[in-house]
């Protein structure tokens, strides 16, 4: 789950211009924008559907105008009355596809009590994530994503109430079908919930560098370490979760074979079993003297063989159902034999979750 102020609200709409071709021929790219009652197409010429045709209940609201937000969470639809059908249902789906859904919340003190709620949201019935917004600002966004397969043709993402006076709101639903083979190592009785996800690159990178636009967070070197830019095209078309070539053509690297950089995974309180994948890929070619090895380690344990990162191509390695706590620490480091310290290009963080989990109002 991520969180931003109101300084960067402009992110949530930077959707990117829509060139037909960049798109998966298969996808759903779907982005409502909730509480507002008419389409409108941003800047990047896409186009933001009012929530009227895939929502029954509810009220429309707007931020106080206080924060200035960009026209995606200007409004939000809030659900005062307690009940099951506070769901946004989409359709037009593959039955059996695989799906991102995103929900973001931005309070912004819309009914002038400074009290952001508490909630549960769900999908197809799923109990999905409890949002705690009183454990942010007021002029915070904070976006929530799920990774599931879909049963049958439409998909429901529903609200509900959990505790008196705590009304359940929402400011923007997305969802984008992901191709057949993505994510795939997770069973199929399990979901993958989002922590974290991770780039380099200069700035923050989704849609249109990513077609399947998962919202990627830049991160800066820290002490002893530096990011490094790639000098070659990189072919993705062999990882099986298709990376974008964008968070690939930079790699966080430390400065001495001694240090290795440690995952911020972000994985939320009680965790449980994680679904981790780093993206590996060579930054130069390296000459008969360079070496670069790489030792993955989950705490001090190592995790698999040791891996060397290929020039032009990415190499991906999936963790899965290894069983974290927010003590956990996931690390590269340079073997005994590697000449260059370690690198790593992009990961992701995931927490799996099962299906039919249900929440307090049941």
């Amino acid at each position: 789950m991520g969180s931003t102020s109101s300084n960067d609200l402009t992110l949530l709409v930077l959707v990117l211009s829509a060139v037909l071709g960049s798109k998966p021929s298969f996808a759903a790219f779907v982005s409502i924008d909730c509480g507002a009652s008419d389409p409108y197409t941003d800047e990047n010429q896409i186009t933001w559907a009012g929530d009227d045709g895939y929502v029954q209940s509810g009220e429309s609201q707007q931020v106080d105008q206080l924060y200035s937000v960009g026209h995606v969470l200007s409004t939000l639809r809030v659900f005062p009355t307690s009940g099951n059908s506070n769901c946004y249902t989409i359709g037009g789906l593959q039955n059996g596809e695989r799906v991102l859904v995103r929900a973001t919340f931005f309070y912004g003190n819309y009914d002038g009590q400074n009290s952001p709620p508490t909630f549960d949201l769900y999908f197809d019935g799923n109990l999905w994530i409890t949002m705690t917004l009183s454990n942010y600002t007021e002029n915070t966004y904070v976006f929530t994503e799920a990774i599931y397969i879909v049963s049958g043709t439409a998909t429901s993402i529903c609200l509900a109430q959990t505790m008196p006076n705590q009304i359940p709101f929402i400011s923007s639903l997305e969802l984008r079908s992901l191709g057949p083979d993505m994510y795939g190592h997770v069973g199929a009785k399990y979901f993958l919930s989002g922590a974290n996800r991770a780039t380099f690159a200069k700035q923050s990178v989704r849609y249109p560098d990513d077609p399947y636009d998962r919202l990627w967070t830049n991160y800066a070197a820290g002490q002893s370490a530096e990011i490094l830019t790639s000098d070659a095209a990189i072919d993705v078309s062999t990882s099986e979760d298709q990376p974008p070539q964008a968070v690939l053509q930079n790699a966080y690297a430390t400065t001495s074979t001694s240090l290795g950089p440690m995952l911020d995974t972000e994985l939320p309180a009680g965790v449980g079993s994680v679904y981790v994948v780093m993206y590996f890929s060579e930054v130069t070619r390296l000459d008969s003297t360079q070496k670069r090895s790489i030792q993955i380690y989950i705490d001090n344990n190592p995790y698999l063989d040791p891996i060397i990162p290929p020039y032009g191509s990415v190499l991906e390695v999936s963790i899965t159902n290894v069983v974290a706590s927010l003590s956990t620490r996931f690390s590269v480091q340079a073997t005994p034999d590697s000449s260059l310290p370690p690198l790593i290009n992009a990961y992701e963080v995931y927490t799996i979750l099962p299906y039919g989990r249900t929440g307090k109002e049941n």
